[in-house]
């Protein structure tokens, strides 16, 4: 049978600090950075906000820069890889964390050049903390640093693990304790490697 994954979601992330997005969801997506707004028009509404589905705390995400704003499918997000940010606003998170898994289910139309899947910036923008990307030549590559003042380390799978026209399901794992990290194509484990240092979180 079709596993249900929004329950799986949703008990995993039961009583935890746990933060997903679900496009499909209008209830959680607003055209307004207050939050007060559904969408409700696909194809044509700007995503200014929207807030995490489960866990314990409603962290949300916002941006009121219209040219940056996410478009409103109905079911999905439209995004270019490009320009498309959110700005995450409750701090507690992602300080402190010990472990990250990070999981997006992607359609590739293009890979004319690299596209972003997740990226966290320092507010300029010159100091990258997580940056999860499908390259041009079919990788993927994830680039991490556990502190702005340490050296950013890159880490790529080898070409040619997604291919553009396809849909995947897109995975990162991130033990902030011992350092391993792990990247996955539908389930299937496509890189595995050790972030450097002795902090212990990010």
């Amino acid at each position: 049978p079709t596993p249900d994954y929004v329950t799986l979601v949703e008990t995993l992330l039961s009583g935890t600090p746990g933060f997903v997005t679900d496009p499909g969801d209008p209830s959680i997506n607003f055209t307004d950075t207050a939050g007060t707004i559904p969408v409700s028009n696909p194809g044509v509404d700007l995503v200014a906000r929207f807030n995490t589905k489960f866990g314990t705390t409603v962290y949300n995400c916002q941006n009121s820069n219209v040219a940056a704003q996410y478009l409103w499918n109905g079911a999905s997000f439209q995004l270019d890889g490009i320009d498309d940010v959110l700005q995450q606003a409750n701090t507690p998170w992602p300080a402190g964390m010990t472990a990250l898994t990070y999981t997006t289910r992607v359609y590739l139309d293009d890979l004319s050049i690299d596209r972003a899947m997740v990226g966290l910036s320092t507010i300029a923008g010159t100091v990258v903390r997580m940056l999860f990307r499908a390259k041009v030549n079919g990788s993927l590559t994830l680039s991490l640093r556990r502190l702005d003042g340490d050296a950013q380390q890159d880490f790529a799978t080898a070409a040619g693990v997604v291919a553009a026209g396809n849909t995947y399901t897109l995975q990162f794992q991130v033990n902030y304790l011992n350092g391993d990290i792990e990247m996955y194509v539908d389930g299937v484990a496509v890189f595995t490697g050790t972030l450097t240092g002795t902090d212990g979180i990010n």
